[in-house]
């Protein structure tokens, strides 16, 4: 299974993210740049996969 990452973006002045799948963080910001142009800030890599979090809104 490929490593997940999170878009982190920034719309209307609100901090979202959105959890992607992809072999490296290059692919992921790739993807997020062309998906999310004006509004990607970051890309992270998950550690471990969770059922809930109270980063995301």
């Amino acid at each position: 299974m490929p490593p997940m990452f999170d878009l982190i973006l920034k719309t209307n002045g609100d901090i979202t993210t959105r959890t992607v799948e992809f072999s490296d963080a290059a692919e992921a910001w790739r993807l997020g740049r062309l998906l999310y142009p004006n509004q990607i800030c970051g890309v992270v890599l998950r550690d471990a996969p969770s059922t809930s979090s109270s980063c995301h809104r």
